[in-house]
């Protein structure tokens, strides 16, 4: 897991999607704790606010995701940590940002694509896409709040971690195997289209 963090570091990043669609989606994890944490109330926070997520938020939201995961649960807290704290030093502290960064890993996820350069890329491309359409249109993302943004991170970082297992040395297939179904169905719930419709071109994750 420590060879992770690095590259997960440099992935945590967002996309771009119609801004008739509503801001939903599957959560990309296993545990049925994090699934609860989505299902949760929305609350009605600003879209084009920045959030100050104080430590105490942050570990909070860690001890929801890391319990029930597999493995160590101590090394799965400090790269998630380590994740969200490289999130944050290197893009906008927006729902935007999060959004892209949760629908970008599930498409990787899906599509079983590695994480390298181009990956690094078109994540920073589709996170700028998603913040600049957040805040361009709020009045369509009223779902958004501090909680949502602190977890679309952390359900991201989390499905990137485990396709980085599942390519590295297949410890994690039964997890991947789980998290590419729930990753098609992230997909089909935000863009309201058949996954295989859902694509990235030109640095954008668009519906075809």
């Amino acid at each position: 897991m420590k060879k992770q963090v690095l590259t997960l570091a440099i992935l945590a990043t967002p996309l771009v999607a119609n801004a008739d669609n509503e801001a939903v989606g599957t959560p990309l994890t296993a545990p049925p704790e994090i699934a609860a944490v989505f299902a949760g109330s929305a609350g009605t926070a600003r879209t084009a606010e920045a959030y100050d997520v104080s430590p105490a938020e942050l570990d909070r939201a860690i001890a929801t995701f890391t319990n029930g995961m597999p493995g160590d649960s101590a090394q799965w807290a400090v790269a998630l940590k380590n994740t969200f704290t490289a999130f944050e030093a290197n893009h906008p502290h927006t729902f935007g940002a999060a959004l892209g960064a949760f629908l970008f890993n599930n498409y990787l996820v899906y599509h079983d694509l590695p994480l390298d350069d181009a990956a690094d890329a078109g994540m920073k491309s589709v996170i700028a896409q998603y913040d600049r359409l957040v805040r361009e249109h709020p009045e369509d993302y009223a779902a958004a709040d501090k909680e949502k943004y602190i977890n679309m991170i952390m359900a991201g970082s989390y499905a990137a971690m485990v396709l980085h297992g599942h390519h590295q040395d297949k410890s994690l297939a039964g997890q991947y195997a789980f998290l590419k179904s729930a990753a098609g169905s992230a997909l089909e719930n935000y863009f309201k289209v058949p996954v295989d419709r859902v694509v990235l071109e030109n640095g954008q994750l668009i519906a075809r």
